[in-house]
């Protein structure tokens, strides 16, 4: 058997060791931080057709669903409360435990003095000893215990595995659709939401491409589309950004922008997601112009994941 290669290294020296390496990691850990605020500051994951942060970690930089999606909560967290930063940077807070921090205070109405005396309380501590301090917080206030957050793992190349909690009354409704579907077909659960999803994407869809009879250009000047030519750009794009795939938050987009002489003509017309407008504009305007005209706030783009689940697409 091979001997490990720290075999002749003093126990003085090896515990040493040890301590450098733990706080370079800490060090690390709040670097990638910073650098994953400011890839998502500049939407720089669009850019490699990425459709989120989410996406980028974990196809992009290899790291595990869990490891991407704790540490992109912590940094969203520590943007909206600076002090966790400061915490994170000086060691005194773990990513597990700013995760739990992001979920209280997603569920509790707090002021930002509030949050700050929360963060000084549980600096330090362990995840358990975080977690007895929120929720001793959470009686204090009146607050129930937060439900576990719905839990998402790839079974089969095919099939995931969802484990969530959900109300009661919710419950009695799925029973109720199970039960009238019983007689039409075999159902089970899985079935039965799937029946749901088609239901609903079925109206939504419906809404986004509006039956025409006919599609122009429209002759119109302004930046006004009108809704036979944004149907029309839906159903080119089937309901995908043009982009990156996503499906979520899409938006019409000028190919050639509107302020630098492009029209609403549907060839320069093309549908895409929040984000890769966003990295659209900061590339052609830069970021500073599109804060300056109000074009791109971050205070209103960043998605809350603690607590709700990590849905992400």
């Amino acid at each position: 058997m091979k001997s490990s290669p720290l075999a002749t290294i003093s126990d003085t020296k090896l515990l040493s060791n040890i301590k450098t390496l733990v706080n370079k990691e800490r060090e690390f850990t709040a670097r990638i931080i910073d650098h994953l605020a400011e890839i998502e500051h500049r939407k720089l994951y669009s850019e490699l057709k990425y459709r989120s942060l989410f996406e980028y970690c974990v196809k992009e930089l290899s790291l595990s669903e869990d490891q991407a999606g704790r540490r992109i909560t912590a940094m969203r967290v520590s943007l909206r409360v600076p002090v966790i930063k400061n915490k994170i940077d000086k060691g005194e807070l773990s990513i597990s435990n700013a995760n739990l921090l992001s979920s209280f205070f997603n569920q509790s109405k707090t002021s930002q003095q509030e949050k700050k005396d929360v963060v000084h309380r549980v600096a330090g501590t362990s995840k358990r000893e975080c977690e007895n301090i929120l929720n001793s917080i959470k009686k204090e206030k009146g607050l129930p215990n937060s439900p576990k957050a719905p839990h998402i793992r790839n079974e089969t190349q095919d099939t995931v595995r969802l484990s969530l909690s959900i109300n009661k009354k919710t419950m009695a409704k799925i029973k109720k659709l199970k039960g009238i579907y019983a007689h039409k077909q075999d159902t089970d659960l899985a079935k039965i939401i799937d029946l749901m999803a088609d239901s609903l994407l079925e109206k939504e869809e419906a809404k986004q491409i509006p039956k025409q009879k006919s599609i122009k250009t429209p002759k119109k000047k302004g930046r006004y589309i009108p809704k036979s030519v944004r149907a029309q750009v839906f159903k080119r794009a089937k309901n995908k950004c043009e982009i990156c795939g996503s499906i979520h938050a899409l938006q019409i987009d000028h190919r050639k922008p509107f302020a630098l002489g492009g029209d609403n003509s549907i060839s320069n017309l093309r549908l895409v997601c929040r984000n890769c407008n966003l990295r659209s504009g900061i590339k052609v305007f830069g970021l500073e112009k599109m804060k300056r005209h109000g074009l791109y706030a971050p205070e209103r783009v960043i998605e809350k994941t603690s607590g709700t689940g990590r849905f992400n697409f």
